[in-house]
């Protein structure tokens, strides 16, 4: 029985087993409609194999089983007498189909063609298998359109073995009268047409004429059948041989592939254990930095409480900005109006100070007109010296003038 051992719960759907399936026998159920789409995709090439995808998920009651239920062919592959190969374009076919009318639903194995040769999984079939369906759980269906035989194969251990599955017949099954059928797997037997059964009249010279002419029908009709299906044994011989030719060079290329392919698969291996252990490394970065982070959170956290103190005596600075800048700004405007003060009084002592200066030439003036009209009146001689009477009477003159005098001189 294929293993199922390394599906777990959390990779399956809920899902119950169809009426008539039990997991005891077999872990895979197969709609029969699913069949049915697949042989007649088969049957549309009967001399060239065809192949395509089984599409289905895996479901939990109980325990795991494979649900069946879609399929998608494999278009653009190359097609041959004995063999079929996915091509890029195939895979590309396929998942695009798988994307649009299968979105809940996975690729869960394969199947192909054998027409007239029998089912059986060649070299070329186990390397596909081996490299595009590993899980063990993938079964490879095989269907001959010319005998109308078909099996499922699975992988148990190293080997392909073919295993019988339960098939949930949702609909009526499709079947079709073979054109050959197997005595063993290398030898094709082709079915003789029924043969007409003859009534022989009661006379008997009628019984000798007809038994002779039948005899001679009889053997004649076997000649030509023998010799047509010599004829059709030998084409298909010679088609087989040259198919074999094929086939054995085509494995002998997907042999050097295989080699190829495990050069890569060792190279593939290294460069994975490097990997793996540079996700090691970086999983032990990335605790590192989650530890950080945890820490950084912290001082943000303090950071942000702190900011908002500071942010709070911002506030207050910039309320008392603002009241120093209009204090200031009361200021400069006492300190303009006082300029505009100080401005009017330096005009005004400026103009004192002419005045001022008109006065004192006046005085002078005047003085100067006293003086010519005292010496025109009096004019003592050279060396007479004016009494010390007449000195002190001048400066107490001087001396003797009103307060008021001075000030409305200033004026």
């Amino acid at each position: 029985m294929a293993d199922f051992s390394a599906v777990r719960k959390e990779e399956c759907r809920e899902s119950k087993l169809p009426n008539g399936c039990e997991l005891n026998s077999s872990h895979t159920v197969v709609l029969q409609s699913v069949i049915n789409e697949i042989k007649e995709h088969g049957r549309s090439s009967m001399h060239a194999e065809v192949c395509g995808v089984l599409v289905g998920s895996l479901c939990w009651d109980g325990g795991p089983y494979l649900l069946i239920d879609g399929r998608i062919e494999g278009k653009h592959a190359s097609h041959q007498s004995g063999s079929v190969t996915f091509t890029s374009e195939t895979w590309d076919f396929i998942h695009e189909e798988l994307a649009a009318k299968h979105p809940d639903r996975k690729i869960v194995g394969w199947y192909h063609t054998h027409p007239g040769f029998g089912i059986f999984l060649s070299n070329m079939d186990a390397f596909i298998h081996e490299n595009f369906f590993s899980f063990p759980w993938e079964p490879a269906y095989v269907f001959d359109p010319q005998a109308e035989i078909d099996g499922f194969f699975f992988r148990i251990g190293t080997e392909l073995v073919q295993e019988t599955v339960c098939i949930f017949g949702d609909v009526a099954p499709s079947v079709k009268e073979p054109m050959v059928g197997f005595v063993d797997p290398n030898k094709i037997v082709i079915k003789d047409k029924p043969k007409r059964s003859y009534v022989l009249p009661s006379i008997a010279a009628a019984v000798v004429v007809c038994c002779c002419v039948a005899v001679g029908m009889f053997f004649m009709k076997k000649f030509r059948d023998t010799e047509q299906a010599a004829n059709v044994a030998e084409t298909k011989a010679e088609a087989l041989r040259g198919a074999l030719v094929e086939k054995n060079t085509e494995i002998e290329r997907h042999k050097q592939k295989a080699n190829e392919w495990s050069v890569r698969k060792a190279t593939y291996e290294k460069e994975l254990e490097g990997l793996r252990i540079k996700v090691t490394t970086y999983e032990r970065e990335l605790e590192g930095l989650q530890i950080r982070m945890t820490t950084i959170k912290a001082e943000r956290k303090a950071l942000e409480a702190s900011n908002k103190d500071k942010q709070t005596t911002v506030d207050r600075l910039k309320s008392d900005r603002s009241d120093l800048e209009k204090s200031i700004h009361e200021l400069e405007m006492q300190i303009s109006n006082t300029k505009v003060e100080v401005d009017q009084v330096k005009s005004k002592l400026a103009s004192a100070h002419e005045q001022i200066h008109r006065l004192e030439q006046r005085n002078k003036e005047l003085e100067a007109i006293a003086s010519g009209v005292e010496k025109s009146s009096k004019v003592p001689p050279h060396n007479e010296v004016l009494p010390a009477d007449s000195m002190q009477q001048e400066k107490t003159s001087n001396s003797e003038r009103p307060w008021y005098s001075w000030f409305i001189f200033w004026e």
